[in-house]
């Protein structure tokens, strides 16, 4: 777990309007695991390189849940690299059955 890259992605549902539904945005830690990451973009890893990001991007997506609406489209406004202290992490919200794994976090506010 020392080597695996973490992430938080924000994502944000809009309407056919185009413009962002704040009270819809989520934000959502992901971890890929090393040996995914290796296998993915090649033996030094990267958040910036876009395999990671767009892996990243689908498992927030996997663990958020699509909208049910037809006129409401889910938008990646995010990805960020964070430090993580693993043993602070609960049961993820969603994992595969490679070992990425997902959590919902609160909702953030601007206070």
């Amino acid at each position: 777990m020392a080597n695996d890259l973490f992430a938080k992605v924000t994502l944000t549902d809009k309407g056919v309007s185009g413009f962002p539904i704040p009270e819809r945005t989520s934000y959502v830690l992901v971890r890929i695991p090393f040996e995914v990451a290796a296998s993915i973009c090649g033996q030094n890893p990267t958040h910036g390189h876009t395999k990671m990001f767009q892996r990243f991007a689908e498992a927030a997506s996997n663990a958020k849940g699509m909208p049910s609406e037809t006129n409401i489209m889910q938008v990646v406004e995010d990805v960020v690299p964070v430090e993580v202290d693993p043993s602070h992490l609960s049961s993820p919200s969603w994992k595969d059955e490679s070992g990425v794994e997902a959590w919902l976090l609160p909702p953030q506010t601007n206070e």
